[in-house]
């Protein structure tokens, strides 16, 4: 429908039969979210006769002690309806029980990424000593013809920036299709941002940084004579 003021206009229910809408109400979600959001139709209904429909739902908006309330509102219940069962649900529970699958998934994701991290930070740090094992030599003369400690942890910074800048742009097209993929499985989706693959690669890089500071700073200190004397 697209009614510019739809308020007093008249709406079929059926072929036969018809209402008046007195009020809009924004779109919201009480399906999946998987799903686009289907027309919805509040009215009112005559439960004492003269109505096809009869309500299967009953809202209840309570204050205080839930669960004496709901104490009450099922022996109420069974004192006018003994025969007919009653079935209550909160709603807000039932709203969250429309994200636990997603909430599930980032809690998951969140882990195994918090474990992948830490598993690249260990490996970092003995990639480091290795290659300053290596570069113990190389360092020690380059600081006998004058290079100061700053040059050689800029000379090593960058080594490394490279190595890390070059791998986030060989492993980058893989998160960014399956994160796009999955989002598709949505009727509302974001779109993803440019800085949502750069901040991944601006904090990696602060932490590669950090990493190869605490571990190159005592070799790029220590006498060169140390290094050298043996040769």
């Amino acid at each position: 429908m697209k009614w510019d003021n739809p308020i007093g206009k008249r709406l079929a229910r059926s072929s036969n039969e018809s209402c008046i809408v007195i009020g809009v109400v924004e779109d919201f979600d009480f399906g999946t979210f998987r799903k686009e959001i289907p027309p919805f139709l509040f009215s009112s209904m005559n439960v004492t006769g003269g109505d096809d429909v009869s309500p299967n739902y009953l809202m209840l908006k309570t204050k205080g002690n839930q669960l004496e309330t709901v104490r009450f509102i099922e022996d109420q219940w069974k004192y006018f309806s003994k025969n007919i069962p009653i079935e209550g649900v909160f709603l807000d529970s039932m709203f969250n029980d429309l994200l636990e699958e997603e909430r599930r998934f980032g809690n998951i994701f969140g882990y195994f990424s918090l474990l992948s991290v830490s598993i690249a930070v260990l490996e970092l740090f003995g990639l480091v000593a290795f290659t300053m094992e290596k570069k113990y030599k190389e360092l020690a003369i380059r600081k006998t013809f004058g290079a100061t400690v700053v040059n050689l942890l800029c000379l090593v910074l960058g080594d490394f920036t490279k190595l890390v800048l070059l791998g986030f742009l060989v492993a980058i097209p893989i998160p960014y299709y399956t994160l796009d993929g999955w989002l598709n499985d949505y009727a509302y989706r974001m779109n993803l941002s440019w800085y949502w693959l750069a901040l991944p690669v601006v904090l990696l890089t602060l932490l590669t940084w950090f990493v190869v500071f605490v571990q190159s700073y005592h070799t790029t200190i220590q006498n060169p004579a140390l290094a050298l004397k043996g040769e």
